[in-house]
């Protein structure tokens, strides 16, 4: 396995320090406070996954797996924190047809414009963002 250079790890290190800062402080009595900044941490998830393009090549269909799920569980997690509401916190099925419908839009995007990114660095993101929403269904 080929070794991550400086700015690799100081990015996976940024990621996983905000990911865990804001679980942290999400469930503690600052709640309020670090709530204003889940915006912040997703748009700097955001940057550092664009940062990483690398190259213009064959996309991945694996994308739409992965941001239909993000969707899935952002979607359960994010109306106890009332980023939006639901009847009854009961997610509808046309909410999940919209994200499944976005992620293959941006996907044919990949696929068309062959774009090609560091995949560590957005694995780690990917997978921070789930765990970060995931901590919430349970606490």
């Amino acid at each position: 396995m080929k070794s991550l250079n400086f700015k690799s790890n100081l990015s996976i290190f940024i990621i996983w320090l905000f990911t865990i800062s804001g679980m942290l402080g999400v469930l503690s009595d600052f709640q309020d406070w670090f709530l204003g900044y889940t915006p912040l941490y997703l748009f700097l998830a955001l940057v550092i996954i664009l940062l990483y393009f690398t190259q213009f090549n064959a996309g991945v269909i694996l994308l739409l797996a992965i941001t239909f799920f993000l969707g899935f569980v952002v979607e359960i997690s994010a109306t106890r924190f009332d980023f939006w509401e639901f009847d009854d916190r009961v997610v509808t099925i046309q909410n999940y047809l919209i994200w499944f419908g976005t992620a293959f839009i941006a996907n044919m995007g990949y696929q068309y414009f062959k774009v090609g990114f560091k995949k560590i660095i957005s694995a780690q993101a990917n997978v921070s963002i789930v765990i970060f929403f995931s901590i919430f269904l349970f606490f």
